[in-house]
């Protein structure tokens, strides 16, 4: 009985390193939604950062990015009162599938209410290519749940006058 009990205890270690093994490359490889970091609160940093990741595949839509952006599996977004994904997948799916690239994003500001989990960015995002520059004026609205965002509400539009003041 001694014997069981010491093989036990010696394979718990072993046990626990190859649990956080594999949820730190989960982590790096953006699986399943999992926070990146160790964002698994509803501080206003996770918040921040989980917003930021999402903000950082929509300008580089580079797949890696993309995949990085911590998304709860079941998450909503809407753009311009559209619906515009109702999963994780679909999201990514439409991110990589959009045409023109981007500069940006400028002008970022954050405001975050952490009893309601939610974190706003207000932000810019130049069209490249264009002329007359057109710029996107942005507010975009993350609901967060430990490090996950659940729901994302989007409303912009694009102007193309330069120094406008909008």
């Amino acid at each position: 009985m001694r014997a069981y009990f010491t093989k036990i205890s010696q394979a718990i270690p072993m046990l626990v390193l190859l649990i956080l093994c594999a949820v730190a490359q989960a982590q790096a490889q953006g699986k399943a939604g999992v926070p990146p970091g160790n964002c698994f609160n509803n501080s206003a940093q996770c918040m921040i950062e989980a917003g930021t990741a999402y903000i950082t595949a929509i300008v580089s839509q580079s797949p890696t990015d993309v995949n990085n952006i911590p998304l709860a599996p079941d998450c909503r977004r809407r753009e311009n009162a559209v619906d515009r994904g109702d999963s994780a997948d679909e999201i990514r799916s439409i991110i990589l599938s959009r045409v023109g690239p981007v500069l940006g994003p400028r002008d970022l500001r954050w405001f975050v209410d952490q009893q309601q989990r939610v974190a706003i960015a207000y932000y810019l995002l130049d069209v490249a290519g264009t002329s007359p520059q057109q710029t996107a004026h942005i507010a975009e609205k993350f609901t967060v749940d430990h490090g996950q965002i659940t729901e994302i509400e989007a409303i912009f539009a694009i102007n193309n006058i330069i120094d406008s003041g909008f």
